[in-house]
């Protein structure tokens, strides 16, 4: 075993004796290493999309499951453009979360469809970029509340349009 294995071996080793450790670093460092992550992605891109795929060629099974459970939600449920229009409209083309006015509203699931969420119009609402994708697949309460822009007049808003929204009828 030459050096550059046993540093690596070394490593492992301490990382399974210290699995908190790597998080704990993250979340004291994080006001720097957030940009400079995001600066290396914008000036690297083939190399992250070589990343990307070597990720899905490890994980496939994970990715065929993702996919899976989010077709098969698809398909337990109908959600039309006019009732995206609609669900707009009520939220006055804000992102629901935090406000914002962006140039492309994404459909946000609220229970998300890899947790069972269904792809209707009772479980979406807008949401710009930037919240749906730190959202991930987590719910809205344990998510919303951990944001700075977290306000409890939206929240509010949101428990209400799930409430009281009715699908439209198809003919």
């Amino acid at each position: 075993m030459n050096n550059r294995e046993k540093d690596r071996q070394s490593k492992r080793d301490w990382k399974k004796r210290n699995p908190k450790a790597d998080k704990e670093y993250y979340e004291k460092n994080k006001e720097w290493i957030l940009p400079r992550n995001s600066e290396y992605r914008k000036n690297n891109p083939d190399k992250m999309r070589y990343y990307k795929r070597k990720w899905k060629v490890v994980n496939r099974e994970k990715v065929y499951q993702d996919n899976r459970t989010r077709e098969l939600n698809k398909q337990s449920g109908v959600y039309s453009i006019k009732e995206w229009e609609n669900t707009m409209s009520y939220f006055n083309h804000e992102c629901a979360y935090c406000g914002t006015i962006p140039e492309l509203l994404t459909q946000d699931h609220v229970i998300p469809l890899s947790k069972g969420g269904p792809y209707t119009v009772e479980n979406i609402i807008p949401a710009c970029g930037s919240c749906n994708s730190s959202k991930n697949n987590a719910t809205l309460i344990e998510w919303y509340e951990t944001k700075p822009f977290f306000e409890e007049s939206r929240l509010l808003k949101i428990e209400q349009y799930l409430e009281t929204v009715k699908p439209l009828q198809t003919i």
